[in-house]
């Protein structure tokens, strides 16, 4: 339960997280799921691709539930709990470019691996 204070302020910025009522019949903005946000900027080590940050960021938060009304500061992996998109992962790296906080290079594609057949 959280105090008087806290609540007035979560009103005052629209909710939880300053999440604000919808417009109605406007589309939900999608969002990434709890932690992912942060998750993002903690996998860019500047050797990571958009597709390696994806995958870490799924493997440490798809599915994954940070506490509710029931278990406040519990990690609960739910199969209903909404899972990581590449799409806003690449929004989420895009931001961030634009806030000038990352760049983001392109790089040539890596070689395959060659394979060795039997002799």
């Amino acid at each position: 339960v959280y105090s008087a204070e806290a609540q007035k302020r979560q009103a005052e910025a629209g909710g939880r997280q300053g999440r604000r009522e919808r417009e109605p019949g406007a589309e939900p903005r999608r969002v990434l799921p709890g932690l992912a946000a942060n998750e993002v900027a903690n996998f860019i080590d500047g050797t990571r691709s958009v597709l390696d940050i994806y995958q870490a960021v799924r493997a440490e938060c798809g599915n994954l539930v940070v506490g509710d009304n029931d278990t406040k500061f519990t990690y609960l992996l739910k199969p209903e709990a909404p899972d990581v998109d590449l799409d806003l992962v690449y929004a989420e790296l895009e931001r961030l470019r634009k806030e000038g906080a990352i760049d983001i290079v392109r790089t040539a594609p890596k070689a395959a691996p060659a394979k060795r057949g039997k002799k």
